[in-house]
């Protein structure tokens, strides 16, 4: 699979939300693609265990992760409840560490995450974290699953990733005016 022009060789599921069941359809599809991990944190301290773990075996190669997780309107926050949450700004030493280690093709998917804008921000604050990110703007619902999937067909028939995502938003008519465009991208 090719995202933001870097051939992806390992990818990684964080699903804060196993109990809900979203991950199946997505781990299924990425794993015909890619070597492809399913992780659910049991706690904060497993989190962030977690992320130290794949920045030492990160591939020198492409990485993917994606996010599966509750996001907050006010966009300070990610992870299961109110009490097994994390602010954002967690992510920058790891995220870098990580990239490092694979060479700065690391991507992040988080758009199965509400509101986690919180990604592009994070860009500015540490320019090395990651090569691309893709993240909604919106509350997401269970169909993005099968969007993140439409928009991974599209770059393997040799889409370019930002064409998939523009053409995913222009399908999805939810009849607001302006229209709600929930997919959105920072990177080459």
């Amino acid at each position: 699979m090719i995202l933001f022009s870097q051939i992806i060789t390992n990818i990684i599921i964080i699903d804060f939300l196993p109990e809900l069941n979203l991950a199946s359809e997505l781990e299924e599809y990425c794993k015909s693609q890619a070597p492809t991990t399913l992780i659910s944190p049991e706690d904060e301290q497993d989190f962030l265990n977690i992320l130290k773990i794949i920045a030492k075996g990160a591939p020198e190669e492409g990485v993917l992760i994606h996010l599966l997780a509750h996001g907050n309107i006010d966009r300070s926050y990610f992870g299961k409840n109110s009490d097994f949450k994390f602010p954002w700004s967690i992510f920058g030493e790891p995220l870098t560490a990580i990239n490092q280690k694979c060479g700065g093709r690391l991507i992040i998917n988080a758009s199965l995450t509400c509101y986690s804008e919180p990604l592009m921000f994070l860009k500015y604050a540490h320019r090395d974290i990651y090569h691309a990110a893709i993240f909604s703007t919106t509350e997401r619902s269970p169909q993005a699953i099968m969007q993140n999937i439409n928009i991974y067909n599209k770059c393997i028939n040799s889409d370019s990733v930002v064409s998939a995502i523009t053409q995913e938003n222009d399908a999805i008519s939810d009849g607001s005016e302006p229209p709600i465009r929930p997919f959105a991208y920072i990177g080459c």
